[in-house]
């Protein structure tokens, strides 16, 4: 579980100054959403969507790893001629609207853990496999809407009782040590400074991404990631090349491999055109791309 703290870490390279040869062997990326493919204005920058389609015309398969829904995710990644997703932190995965993969917490547990924070004033999300769902309409929560553009199920206590894939207390970070006191054996459970994110014991943006990187036929080298949260930490400390965006959480920069401009400047597109360079490279001396392997 990722609990707060804020080392400062040391310099690492540019997503540019990443071996080649080792770029080349990247077979799949997976880039995180809020903050990291998505500028301030939450759309996706028109150097990185140009990027992300150099990549696809090349056969590297594209996968948005986010904490999202789905619901507000699919139009993103339809946008970019992508085709799959992983969403809620890793607890379910997608083939354009196929499920493919899900884990959920039991609806008793998801019944406790929202009546418990909606006993301290939170609005809580529920990400279930039936539907997206809030507790309470806040100002937060329309404006956090907005920005998704979902428009989820306001649920009362009768509709707690539900498996899901998210549980997303906001306003719930005062929390945090509590919610671990009650249910650390039992859920994942990620501190952000506004929210929490909790999840299937175990089950990290790492674990769908493994998950759908084993099932494509990729190795852990052949996989790139890139993310801005400490909810990214274990996705880009499993893959191969694992980035963190310049104006990332500090955390999660001291895991990184490399850090990419922040994502006011589009930063993630160094990444995306570094692995694409790689691959032409190799394609012009007769060797490499996604095509060799």
């Amino acid at each position: 579980m990722i609990t707060p703290g804020s080392p400062e870490p040391a310099a690492q390279p540019a997503p540019s100054a990443v071996d080649p040869a080792r770029l080349a062997r990247i077979r799949i990326v997976f880039s995180d959403l809020d903050e990291t493919l998505l500028g301030p204005d939450h759309r996706v920058g028109d150097r990185s969507r140009r990027a992300v389609e150099r990549l696809l015309r090349l056969g590297v398969e594209f996968v948005v790893c986010t904490g999202r829904a789905p619901e507000a995710t699919r139009p993103i990644v339809e946008s970019l001629g992508g085709r799959y997703m992983v969403c809620t932190n890793g607890s379910s995965v997608y083939d354009g609207h196929t499920l493919l993969m899900q884990e959920t917490l039991p609806a008793p547990l998801v019944a406790e853990m929202t009546a418990f924070f909606h006993g301290h004033g939170c609005p809580v999300y529920l990400m279930t496999p039936v539907g997206y769902l809030v507790t309470r309409v806040t100002p937060l929560v329309e404006e956090a809407n907005r920005v998704r553009g979902v428009a989820p199920r306001l649920a009362g206590p009768e509709d707690w009782h539900v498996p899901a894939h998210k549980v997303m207390p906001w306003g719930a970070a005062h929390l945090h040590d509590e919610a671990l006191a009650r249910w650390a054996e039992r859920a994942q459970i990620v501190y952000h400074p506004d929210y929490l994110e909790i999840t299937p014991r175990g089950v990290t943006k790492a674990w769908g991404a493994r998950w759908l990187a084993t099932r494509l036929g990729f190795t852990p080298d052949q996989a790139a990631a890139i993310g801005d949260a400490r909810n990214d930490i274990e996705l880009i400390t499993w893959a191969g090349v694992g980035v963190a965006m310049g104006d990332g959480d500090p955390v999660l920069r001291a895991a990184a491999k490399a850090i990419a401009p922040p994502h006011t400047q589009d930063g993630a597109a160094e990444l995306f055109e570094a692995i694409a360079a790689a691959h032409e490279a190799a394609r012009a001396r007769g060797g490499g791309g996604p095509d060799a392997r």
